[in-house]
This record gives structure tokens, C-alpha cells and sequence, in this order.
């Protein structure tokens, strides 16, 4: 247990902050006769991330962004309304909002059972009471910082000091900040030298001139989830994208079509390798002209993609059906082995339970 004290960041780590914004602002909207859009939410939503921003910048004061976010919104808009009655709704709303990411009370409940957890936050004081007092996380925790409460808040390091005095035995070697904000999470571990592990769901590039210890995605942490269960700490795991599997088309047009397809998703998904296929995977074995083409046309398209990021609620949802798929097969496997992972995978494939797929050409 190398880190029995971890420190989480709320909104957009555990809370479905996203969520229950879009909620209040649609709510907001509704109240006072504002024009409720998809590009109108995301207008706000700039305006509410430039200010943030800031305030971890030490740029402005919070008092000041919670207000003029609203005054923003509706100078851009043309609309007229009280941005301090805005506001206020606004807040009400997002403390009645204790929607949680998936897999974060299965995440609490587990780690809770070897380490002591604690909440980290620069949220407003009264919207993270309601809605933490009113969460499944709660009883998990062992105690709550919210930064209007400290006096500072993140990534200042005054604001660790004082977490530091307040939690007996805490200390910069047994501590693990986990979190997904860059500018106030991974910076303020970076200033009060912790560790840190970054929270990066939609697998963005990581930045220069910031430590990050570790990170965390979907299917590097189901692999580190198995790894762990069997004792396995110290292994480097990377993420394979296999171009298509199925039958290719023997026009060479329709299958650079579906090589460029496979790299694009390959790099959407943030895969670490992608085996790469030929335009003669219709005929049998390639030439090395045909081996360098599939080659050029991955490294196009990964050229391409490689800074865009997905995201979207539906994005979350297929992550999280991949994640349930995953373990079915994980735990069965396991099963049929009695614990024992290699005679578990020989048994698994003798009942069909795992399979090695291979896409037919007309050699094979």
C-alpha cells in the first residue's frame, strides 16, 4: 500500500460536474425565459471555464467569476436577466445535483477498505456540502476541504499545508493527489510536491513542464485493475489498436478506406501501437510496396487526429459498457482457472469462452 492517504478532487473526478451543470443551465434557461441550445450551454460553459481558469491563476477572486460568468454570458447573448439572480439559481441547482461518474462509489467503496480518503476542492462551499453530504461517496471519506473553507484553494501550496496540519499522519511521501484539472490538481501537487495522478478520460496529450505520476483511462486502468489482483505492480502497460479483423476488400481504393478508418480510430482511442494492415489483405501475402503504403496512410491519419479528443456522454456510456464487458469475460476466465489466470485462458477457450479471431483471405 504505497499511498494509504488519497486526496480527490470532486468535480469531474467523482462528481459528474459536466452533468449537473448542463442540467442547471437548462433549468436556468427555463426559469427566466432564456434561449436554451446546445451552442448556447457551450457559450456559457467557455465563459464559466475562461473565469476558472483564472481563479486558479490567481487571476480573480471567486466571488467576483461567479457572478461575472453570467454577465459574459448574457453581454454575448444579447438576453436580459439579473446575473446575481442567476447565479443563485444556478448554485441551487448544482447542490441538488450529486450525480457521481460511473464507477466512482465502486471506486470509493474499495479503496476506502486499505486507505483513508479525503476531498479536495476548490467547489463553492455550499454547493459541495449539499451535494457531498447528500452523495454515496460520503460514507467513504474521512474528511472534506473545500478551498472558501481553508482560506486558499488550489494548486497554492498553502492550501496542502494546511491539509497537511489538519490530517494526523499525513505526509508528502504517503499521499496520492488524484484529479482531473491540470491547472489546479496536477499544479498544486507539482507546488507542494506530491504525488499526483491525473484523471484523463478523454485522453488528452500531456502537457510540457508538468510532472504527472501516473494517469489514469479506461483500459489502462482495467489492466492495472487484473495486474494488481494477481500481484503485478511494476509492469509498463501499453494499448493495441489491430486494424480491421474482418474480410477486406480486394479493391485497393476501398481498402485504404478501411486502413485509414482503422488508424482514425486507433488514434481517437489514444492507443499506444496500432498493427497495421495492406491494401493485399484481400490476396495474401503483401509486397513491401504494399507493407509501406498501409504504413503511410496510418501514419496520415494519425498525423491528422493525433490532438483531437472525443468526448460526450455517449462516449462515457461505451466506456463503461466496455468496462462491464471486459470483466464478465475477466472474471470468468479466472474462474475456470480456480484462480489461476494461464490454466484459466486454456480453459476459457476450450468452452468458448475466449477466442483468437482471425480475418479470412482466400489462402488461409
Amino acid at each position: 500500500m504505497p499511498y494509504p492517504y488519497l486526496l480527490f478532487d470532486a468535480d469531474n473526478t467523482l462528481f459528474d460536474f459536466d452533468q449537473a451543470e448542463r442540467n442547471a443551465h437548462l433549468l436556468l434557461c427555463r426559469t427566466y425565459g432564456l434561449a436554451f441550445s446546445e451552442e448556447g450551454y457551450q457559450l456559457y460553459h467557455k465563459c464559466n471555464a475562461d473565469l476558472w481558469r483564472d481563479f486558479d491563476r490567481g487571476l480573480c477572486t471567486k466571488e467576483y467569476l461567479l457572478v461575472e460568468r453570467f454577465r459574459r454570458y448574457l453581454a454575448i447573448t444579447g438576453e436580459r436577466a439579473d446575473p446575481e439572480a442567476l447565479n443563485r439559481d444556478h448554485l441551487r441547482a448544482l447542490g441538488e445535483g450529486a450525480m457521481l461518474l460511473p464507477g466512482a462509489e465502486e471506486l470509493c467503496r474499495v479503496l476506502s477498505r486499505d486507505h483513508r480518503l479525503y476531498l479536495l476542492t476548490n467547489a463553492v462551499a455550499s454547493v459541495q456540502k449539499t451535494r457531498f453530504a447528500n452523495s454515496a461517496i460520503a460514507p467513504y471519506f474521512q474528511g472534506a476541504f473545500i478551498s472558501e473553507e481553508v482560506g486558499v484553494g488550489k494548486p497554492d501550496s498553502a492550501y496542502f499545508d494546511y491539509v497537511f496540519h489538519a490530517v494526523p499522519g499525513l505526509a508528502r511521501d504517503n499521499a496520492l493527489v488524484i484529479g482531473d484539472s491540470l491547472t489546479s490538481d496536477i499544479q498544486g501537487a507539482n507546488n507542494a510536491g506530491l504525488p499526483c495522478c491525473w484523471f484523463n478520460p478523454k485522453g488528452q496529450p500531456r502537457p510540457q513542464g508538468l510532472r504527472i505520476d501516473y494517469e489514469i483511462r479506461t483500459l489502462e486502468e482495467l489492466t492495472e485493475e487484473y495486474l494488481h489482483k494477481f500481484g503485478y505492480y511494476d509492469i509498463n502497460v501499453t494499448t493495441v489498436f489491430h486494424q480491421w479483423m474482418g474480410g477486406f476488400p480486394a479493391d485497393e481504393a476501398k481498402a485504404f478506406g478501411v486502413i485509414a478508418w482503422g488508424a482514425a480510430c486507433a488514434t481517437l482511442a489514444k492507443a499506444t501501437k496500432v498493427i497495421v494492415k495492406t491494401p493485399h489483405e484481400a490476396a495474401g501475402v503483401p509486397t513491401k510496396e504494399a507493407n509501406a503504403a498501409g504504413l503511410r496512410c496510418t501514419k496520415q491519419l494519425t498525423n491528422m487526429l493525433l490532438d483531437q479528443v472525443t468526448v460526450g456522454s455517449r462516449m462515457e456510456h461505451e466506456k463503461e459498457i466496455i468496462k462491464a464487458e471486459t470483466r464478465c469475460i475477466m472474471d470468468k476466465v479466472i474462474a475456470l482457472g480456480h484462480g489461476d489466470i494461464i490454466l484459466g485462458a486454456i480453459a476459457a477457450i476450450n468452452a468458448g469462452v475466449i477466442d483468437i479471431p482471425f480475418g479470412p483471405a482466400k489462402c488461409n
